[in-house]
């Protein structure tokens, strides 16, 4: 069990959207944070999925972008 101390304004918020649509708070929450969990996994996968899509595409098409590898621009990337 995780337990949250919310700024009573966010909390009245949440309270009041939950209640619009005719949600126990608690369920409310639950609800947005696995929609969040779930949105995050399928963000980062289908990154992956882009990231794997460039790399093969560059190594089939031997790109490169002036000594530099479309490969090593994706690897510096990773740090921003």
């Amino acid at each position: 069990m995780i337990q949250l101390q919310l700024r009573p304004e966010v909390e009245s918020q949440i309270a009041a959207e939950a209640q619009s649509r005719g949600l126990d708070v608690a369920l409310y929450v639950e609800q947005i944070i696995e929609q969040h969990s779930t949105l995050n996994d399928l963000a980062a996968q289908e990154r992956k999925q882009a990231v794997e899509s460039m790399l093969s595409f560059s190594r089939e098409q031997g790109l490169s972008l002036g000594g530099t590898e479309l490969q090593e621009l994706i690897h510096d990337g990773h740090d921003y």
